[in-house]
Parts: structure tokens; C-alpha cells; sequence
């Protein structure tokens, strides 16, 4: 069904032309990102309305688990689809953890029209802990449960390094 489909997750890794021999002369090992450092990873996730299910006004879909010692670097949020249904007014999501839901962004509003401009980037070299943790979209609705959401889609780009 549906939901095999948009559970789906598209995992890419940073590729750099002449990796290999950048790192040998510098000194690094293969997959290491310069001298005792490691290569970035980037992953796409994509969250859609048949994901939210709570008779809630609030809902936490974990999109992965950070690894210890892990860093996110970077997150982009953009939406394809607005979200809507029932008696619904407004709607966001941000990415965070289990400290604090906006740790890694700050609310973005998924209920707006989309549009090649409406997006939401976030820089940064943070992390709550140095524990492996749930990296986690938090959906806030207005006017409304998760479980009368009938359109919208979503996609929460994070990239991450593991520190050594």
C-alpha cells in the first residue's frame, strides 16, 4: 500500500571526486574526511499525511537514530505537498530530539502553499548529547488531530557526522 512507499528512505552519501587521493595525501584513511576526521552522511526522509495517525494534536516520527558521538551539521526542510484536512488551521514541523524538539530547527509551517522558495535550511555543528539518540520530526497541528490530516508531504533532508 501507501504507506510502504512513503515510509521509504533515501539514503545518500557524500561523494567528493578524488577523495581517495586527497586523503593519501594527506594522510587519511579511506572513508576519513581529512586527517583523524570522517566523512559526512546526508539522508533523505520522507514523511506524508498517511504517517500521522495519533488522535493528537502532536506527533513525533522518528527519522533515524544519531549514533553516538554523532553531530548533526545540517538540515533542510521542504515540502511538496501542503498539509490539510478536516478542521485543520495551521500546521508545522520541526526536528529535534527527546531534550527538546526544536533542537535542530525551529517550527517550519507545512500548512503554507509550496513553492520552490518555501524552505527551510538550518546550519549548525550540534548535538544534546554524546549518546547515540532518536533523531525525531515533531508535527504540530491546529484546529485538528494527526488523524484527520488527508494531504501533505514532507521531506527532511539531515546530514550528520560520527565524531571520533
Amino acid at each position: 500500500m501507501f504507506h510502504s512507499y512513503v515510509n521509504k528512505i533515501v539514503v545518500t552519501l557524500f561523494l567528493v571526486a578524488g577523495l581517495a587521493s586527497a586523503q593519501q595525501r594527506i594522510g587519511g584513511a579511506k572513508g576519513n574526511f581529512g586527517p583523524g576526521g570522517r566523512a559526512p552522511s546526508c539522508a533523505t526522509y520522507v514523511k506524508t499525511f498517511a504517517d500521522l495517525t495519533t488522535a493528537s494534536a502532536t506527533e513525533d516520527e522518528v527519522l533515524f537514530n544519531l549514533p553516538a558521538n554523532g553531530v548533526l551539521v545540517g538540515v533542510r526542510v521542504k515540502h511538496s505537498t501542503a498539509f490539510s484536512g478536516g478542521t485543520l488551521s495551521a500546521m508545522t514541523v520541526s526536528v529535534g530530539d527527546s531534550s527538546s524538539t526544536t533542537l535542530y530547527t525551529s517550527a517550519f509551517d507545512v500548512f503554507q502553499a509550496a513553492a520552490a522558495t518555501t524552505i527551510l535550511f538550518a546550519d549548525m555543528f550540534k548535538a544534546s548529547t554524546s549518546a547515540a539518540r532518536d533523531v525525531l520530526a515533531r508535527f504540530t497541528a491546529t484546529g485538528d488531530t494527526m488523524d484527520n490530516v488527508t494531504a501533505g508531504s514532507v521531506d527532511i533532508h539531515a546530514c550528520w557526522v560520527v565524531l571520533q
